[in-house]
């Protein structure tokens, strides 16, 4: 049983209202709504839930309301679902959770909207699906948005950024945020269903980078962002939607993960993605003012140079081009194939090299240490190219995770490093 630290329905004072006692809860589930939207394991929700709403509170009708209406009225669920399957192992073991306590206090009963949708996948017709095949699912974060706080700038490891914070709202004396809007924004990432596909996955790697970039906004803001190997695109959203970037270009090789890629950008170009949230958690609307990222999906090979050559090009003349903006180059859980670790460091090496003066690029790469002799042979090709590896990850990462807004539990794991071309290289002009 969790300590008697506020978060019970037996504590809340006698004379609160069944407003105000349903809003207390809803804030309460919050954190397990976050995890339900992002498919983390079903016994850690419950398991949150446990830790902020008293077990022996189950019971009650007011609390399974806003269980209900929290997490299985969710419309940004409506708008972005969850995979039918993993829907369907929540609510029933949520019912079997209620049922219990019901027992265990002798009285209520579980109530008649959950009871519902049990009963509705009960008669739902059991099917399995190939590979590739299913319903279309998402998973979605509440990540956010960073803004700069003024126009003056400081160094940074010799690169020229502004000053940044993420935007705060003051609260009434209630506690609650007098603003009606939040400075949250809904990402939505579609998933290939009981796909196998590295490249349609979501990786360790991808949110310790990601997290970065919320963390440390002034490394994409007003810059040319390219994702390498980014999969399904979470990492370059973060960095177009809340991190500032100028023009995001999201590169991956295979055709079926551009396919995704593409479908990920529209996805959040929809109002619903665009939503922000008020301070209740629930969808706020959209702002007539607010803009639209840009964002770009480019095929890139890094087994073939010329590619990477005309990419970073910022000479060229095409849809989306970077043009003659300072750069950040992301790659997230890219080193994880030996054969292919030469061009991914080729690739690199190109995209530093492509910036004349007093442009900068900068260059992050986040990898999951699963091997150790892989990730060594990444170090050793990035030294015979003659660039500079720098760990970063205790200077830039979050080691815990505190307020991170992605599930995560493997981040120990991950290794944060900065690729650059030694100190005083210049570009060279042919």
């Amino acid at each position: 049983m969790p300590p008697d630290d506020g978060h019970s329905m037996t504590t809340l004072p006698d004379e609160a209202g069944r407003e105000r006692a349903e809003e207390h809860i809803d804030s309460l589930l919050l954190p397990a709504r976050r995890l339900l939207r992002q498919h983390a394991p079903v016994r850690e929700i419950l398991k949150e839930i446990k830790e902020h709403v008293s077990p022996l509170d189950w019971a009650s009708w007011h609390v399974q309301k806003c269980i209900h209406r929290m997490l299985l009225s969710d419309p940004v669920q409506d708008i972005f679902p969850l995979a039918p399957q993993y829907r369907a192992t929540f609510i029933r073991r949520l019912c079997d959770e209620l049922e219990e306590a019901v027992r265990r206090n002798e009285e209520g009963e579980v109530i008649e909207p959950i009871f519902r949708e049990l009963n509705v996948l009960l008669n739902q017709p059991a099917r399995s699906f190939a590979p590739g095949e299913g319903a279309t699912h998402y998973v979605t974060f509440e990540c956010p948005v960073c803004k700069p706080v003024h126009s003056s700038f400081i160094a940074h490891d010799g690169l020229d950024i502004p000053s940044f914070q993420k935007v705060k709202h003051a609260n009434n004396r209630d506690g609650q945020q007098d603003e009606k809007e939040s400075n949250t924004r809904i990402l939505a990432i579609r998933m290939a269903p009981k796909e196998n596909a590295v490249g349609l996955k979501l990786w360790e790697a991808c949110y310790v980078l990601s997290e970065t970039l919320l963390r440390n906004p002034e490394l994409c803001y007003g810059r040319d962002v390219v994702e390498l190997g980014a999969g399904v695109g979470l990492l370059g959203l973060v960095a177009a939607y809340c991190a500032g970037a100028a023009h995001v270009t999201l590169t991956d090789v295979d055709d079926k993960v551009l396919l995704f890629l593409r479908a990920n950008v529209e996805a959040n170009v929809t109002t619903g993605a665009l939503a922000t949230l008020a301070s209740n958690g629930h969808l706020a609307p959209r702002r007539a003012e607010a803009l639209v990222p840009s964002i770009d999906v480019a095929p890139l090979d890094w087994t073939r140079s010329r590619e990477a050559e005309a990419l970073f090009d910022p000479g060229a003349r095409r849809k989306g081009h970077l043009g003659m903006r300072s750069r950040t180059i992301l790659a997230a859980d890219c080193v994880y194939d030996r054969d292919l670790i030469p061009a991914f460091v080729d690739t690199l090496t190109i995209a530093l090299r492509a910036l004349p003066p007093p442009h900068q690029t900068l260059v992050l790469v986040a990898s999951t240490l699963r091997n150790p002799a892989t990730f060594a042979c990444f170090q050793g090709l990035v030294a015979t190219k003659g660039l500079v590896m720098e760990d970063v990850t205790d200077s830039l990462a979050d080691r815990n995770g505190n307020a991170s807004p992605f599930y995560c539990p493997n981040r120990a794991a991950v290794r944060l490093t900065r690729i650059s071309l030694p100190s005083g290289s210049e570009r060279v002009h042919e």
